[in-house]
């Protein structure tokens, strides 16, 4: 198995995967049942709250009140059906949806030989370095990973997947390709955090590869992804608004080239973890590109290096988005005789500067192995973001500072 997280080795919970399933180094055993589990409690605040009207949501927080709600357990329970077949399932609940218990996997998986193997139900999608073990806050040293990589909300697949491993001469390799599609709903991160807007979203046709190589200290992943994807628009205020402007205008008709519905999606993926013992370093860049749709194609970057003293990591992150704009009024010809062409080219700029921002964020935390299978953790994220005032047509910088807190264990 190769190894890409950063608990200290000698406490290094094996988070072994039955093609990406938890196994906790304290798992219990019953007959042909094996349980584990997993438990984050934590919070944090902003510096400037949003209801002040001097800073914005990150991370779920949003008040310069300490706020405890960022907890999560899990319990996961694999069953042995033959010696070929046995059944996953993962159940999680979160204080953020008031606790409601979950399906976060739920699969069966058969054995096609030692190092390979099919499962068939719900899976984690493999889209990140820690894609397999995201909700297990004890597998690496942030109290959550960067939100400007780690941020899509989809993060499940019903469909099958294949899994190997295997060596490359003195290289370790895996392998997992799947197909699939997924149904499910997210808050949209332009609502308020008091009253969420909840929106529908499903990908179709969906499959992906991921590849991974290594050593015993080092690790390397790429992943391409490609779906058919559509999220119901209609909630979005923005959105709607600028549709009913160009319908008046009798632009009504580019609906199509804005909506995403059913519109070809691609995600690519590539990173690196090292873990000398001492040393520790991990850095991850994604591209996501929706064609013929008003989102604008996403560029993000992180890099995190860190030193393990004993029980102790201090580590420094450095994490960005470049997001490339969407050039929404190039859909329609600029014409100075038109008054209709250059309102509704005016409407599509602001249009694609509302939903375009850039953000540079640096990330100061500390981990502590208190015990075997627990760790405290602390950090702080100084964001700075830029943007784009559809009015004015200028940019302008926001700061925020978030602090954040958990002890996360594996049981």
């Amino acid at each position: 198995m190769i190894q890409n997280s950063f608990p200290k080795k000698k406490h290094f919970i094996m988070l072994a995967m039955l093609g990406g399933s938890l196994a906790g180094s304290a798992s219990s055993y019953a007959g042909d049942l094996y349980f584990s589990g997993f438990m984050s409690i934590g919070g944090g605040f902003v510096t400037d709250s949003v209801e002040d009207g001097e800073g914005f949501e990150y991370n779920g927080f949003y008040e310069d009140d300490i706020q405890f709600n960022r907890n999560i357990f899990g319990l996961q329970l694999t069953g042995d059906i033959s010696d070929k077949l046995s059944a996953t399932a993962q159940l999680i609940t979160r204080s953020e949806d008031d606790y409601e218990i979950t399906a976060e996997w739920a699969y069966m998986s058969w054995a096609v030989s030692d190092d390979s193997q099919i499962r068939f139900g719900r899976l984690r999608t493999p889209f990140y370095l820690y894609s397999d073990y995201l909700d297990v806050g004890y597998s690496y040293s942030w109290v959550r990973p960067p939100r400007e990589v780690y941020y899509l909300p989809v993060n499940n697949i019903d469909g099958v997947d294949f899994y190997t491993t295997g060596t490359l001469g003195p290289l370790d390799t895996s392998l997992q390709a799947y197909f699939g599609g997924f149904d499910g709903t997210y808050d949209y991160v332009g609502s308020t955090p008091e009253t969420p807007t909840e929106l529908n979203a499903s990908t179709r046709n969906q499959l992906g590869l991921a590849v991974t190589l290594g050593q015993t200290w080092w690790n390397f992943r790429l992943a391409y992804h490609q779906a058919d994807f559509t999220l119901n628009t209609d909630p979005i205020p923005e959105f709607q608004f600028a549709l009913s402007s160009l319908e008046a205008l009798g632009y009504g008709d580019l609906r199509e080239d804005i909506a995403i519905e059913d519109d070809s999606t691609t995600f690519l993926q590539f990173g690196l973890t090292i873990d000398t013992d001492h040393f520790v370093a991990a850095a991850e860049h994604i591209e996501f590109e929706t064609d013929d749709a008003f989102l604008p194609k996403a560029v993000r970057d992180y890099v995190m290096l860190g030193v393990r003293f004993n029980n102790v990591l201090i580590h420094g992150t450095y994490s960005m988005t470049e997001d490339e704009r969407k050039e929404l009024e190039n859909l329609v010809a600029p014409d100075p005789g038109n008054t209709a062409s250059l309102q509704a080219r005016g409407i599509l700029a602001a249009t694609s500067d509302t939903l375009w921002f850039n953000q540079d964020v640096v990330t100061i935390g500390v981990r502590w192995d208190v015990t075997t299978g627990a760790a405290l953790k602390f950090q702080i994220d100084q964001i700075d973001r830029t943007d784009e005032d559809p009015v004015t047509m200028t940019s302008t910088d926001v700061d925020q500072t978030v602090v954040t807190f958990a002890i996360q264990s594996v049981f």
